[in-house]
C-alpha cells in the first residue's frame, strides 16, 4: 500500500466539502472557523475549533446532512489513491478473496517493518502488535458479509492502547483524528459526527474497487465513548 498522507490537505478538503454541501448562510457562519482550522498548529485548539464548527453546522442543518458532508472528506483521499487496490481486486476471484488478500498484504507489510526496524505509518511494530492485528479479521479495511462490510480501525497508538486499563485512556489512544483526539481528555468531546470522515477514509477504497458510490454508518467510535471504531459499509 502506497499512500502519502503528508500530501493530504484535510483542512482544505473540509472547506471544499462544506462549501459544496451547504447554503450560503451556513457557509458564512463557518468561513472564519475554516480559515482558522487551516492555520492552527495546536491540536487542542484544533479540537475546540472543530467542536464550534460542528455546533454552527447544526444550527441550520440536520445530522444526516452533516454526516453526508463529512463522509466525503475522507482524509483528503480519492478513488485515484487506490488504483493499486483496483488492480488487486481485478486479479481476485471474489470480493471476499480480495478482502483476504488485502488484509494479508497489510499484515505482511507490518511484519516486514518489524523485521527491518522500520515504522509502519509512524508505528513501531512489535510482536504484541502483530498478535493483535492477526487476531482481528475486521482490522484495516474489513471483510464482506452478505450485503455489507464490517471494518474496524486500527488504533492510532497501538502499544499504548493495548496497555491501557481505563476506557478513557484507551479511547484516547484509539483515536487518529487531530481534530478530535485531544478532546477525549476533556469534559467536552468533539461531536462523533466527525467520525464520518473516518468512515469515508475506509469506504473510499471499497468505492474504488466496486466503481460506485457507497453508503455506510459509524457503529462505534472513541468519540461516542466506545473502545473501538467500527464501521458498516453497504454493498
Amino acid at each position: 500500500m502506497d499512500i502519502n498522507y503528508e500530501k493530504c490537505d484535510i483542512p482544505q478538503r473540509f472547506e471544499t466539502e462544506i462549501y459544496r454541501s451547504f447554503d450560503h448562510q451556513t457557509v458564512n457562519k463557518c468561513a472564519n472557523l475554516l480559515k482558522s482550522l487551516k492555520q492552527e498548529q495546536s491540536d487542542i485548539n484544533k479540537c475546540d475549533l472543530m467542536n464550534t464548527l460542528i455546533k454552527n453546522l447544526l444550527l441550520d442543518n440536520n445530522e444526516e446532512d452533516i454526516k453526508n458532508c463529512f463522509v466525503n472528506v475522507r482524509h483528503d483521499l480519492t478513488v485515484n489513491n487506490f488504483q493499486w487496490a483496483v488492480e488487486m481486486y481485478n486479479q481476485s476471484n471474489s470480493l471476499a478473496d480480495f478482502a483476504n488478500k488485502l488484509r494479508g498484504m497489510l499484515i505482511q507489510e507490518m511484519q516486514d517493518c518489524m523485521d527491518s526496524g522500520k515504522d509502519f505509518y509512524g508505528v513501531t511494530v512489535t510482536k504484541e502488535i502483530m498478535n493483535f492485528v492477526n487476531s482481528d479479521p475486521y482490522i484495516f479495511y474489513g471483510i464482506p458479509a452478505e450485503n455489507h462490510i464490517i471494518a474496524r480501525a486500527i488504533p492510532c497508538n497501538i502499544t499504548e492502547y493495548l496497555n491501557s486499563v481505563t476506557d478513557n485512556v484507551k479511547q484516547y489512544y484509539m483515536c487518529h483524528c487531530q481534530y478530535a483526539k485531544e478532546s477525549i481528555k476533556n469534559n467536552e468531546r468533539v461531536s462523533p459526527l466527525l467520525c464520518y470522515c473516518s468512515l469515508g477514509h475506509t469506504m473510499v477504497l471499497w468505492e474504488a474497487v466496486l466503481s460506485r458510490k457507497l453508503k455506510g454508518k459509524v457503529l462505534k467510535s472513541a468519540l461516542k465513548g466506545d473502545n473501538e471504531c467500527l464501521f458498516e459499509i453497504e454493498i
